[in-house]
């Protein structure tokens, strides 16, 4: 049997396929290694992130435990409910009311009365519990009145900041509000209140 002869460019070709495929795999060998190295960087950075956030979590986490940790649980009892609201008006009827010199309003005894009964009650709902604290949904059982006085001095207690003369309280629980509602209401011909309705997330933490 004959066999058929190499011509010089066959076999030019074969050499060059013999010499070049050791290098193509080597080269593509250090592809897939390349890339491989690229995936597992691109993986430690990334859990090197979430190491770092997670860190942070945690340190932002015991620093808010730690500033809360004294907060009084009653503070809300205390220091926003028992809020007077409306002193002023009632201030101004009271006088209006007194005065013997003047014909008794029975417009201005209703609204004395209406004052009397307008005051902060929050409601608590279910209780979350978690693993370092709980919450406490509150809400207003009813809207209040309030004027611009009673609005700065319950937001400051509750935000825990100063608004003008209004200064923070201390032993302050965790307090975020989750919803507030303001409308204005026209009183007689020359006072405007607002009606105030509130939500809040009450945090207690347990650890």
């Amino acid at each position: 049997m004959e066999y058929p002869k190499l011509t010089p460019s066959k076999l030019l070709i074969y050499l060059t396929a013999i010499v070049l495929l050791p290098i193509l795999l080597v080269l593509y060998h250090h592809k897939v290694t390349n890339d491989r190295i690229d995936m597992l960087n691109e993986t430690l950075t990334e859990l090197h992130t979430q190491v770092v956030i997670a860190k942070q979590k945690n340190a932002l986490n015991a620093q808010t435990r730690q500033h809360f940790q004294d907060a009084n649980r009653f503070y809300l009892d205390k220091e926003v409910e028992s809020i007077p609201l409306l002193k002023d008006e009632r201030m101004l009827l009271e006088k209006f009311v007194k005065n013997s010199n003047l014909a008794p309003n029975p417009q201005a005894s209703q609204r004395l009365k209406e004052i009397d009964s307008n005051f902060i009650v929050f409601s608590e709902g279910v209780i979350e519990r978690y693993p370092t604290f709980d919450e406490f949904p509150e809400s207003l059982s009813k809207p209040v009145e309030i004027d611009n006085n009673d609005l700065k001095k319950i937001l400051s207690r509750i935000e825990g900041v100063t608004i003008e003369n209004q200064t923070a309280l201390p032993k302050r629980p965790l307090l975020i509000i989750t919803d507030c509602r303001l409308d204005r209401k026209k009183v007689g011909d020359n006072t405007s209140v607002f009606l105030l309705n509130m939500k809040l997330l009450k945090r207690e933490f347990t650890e």
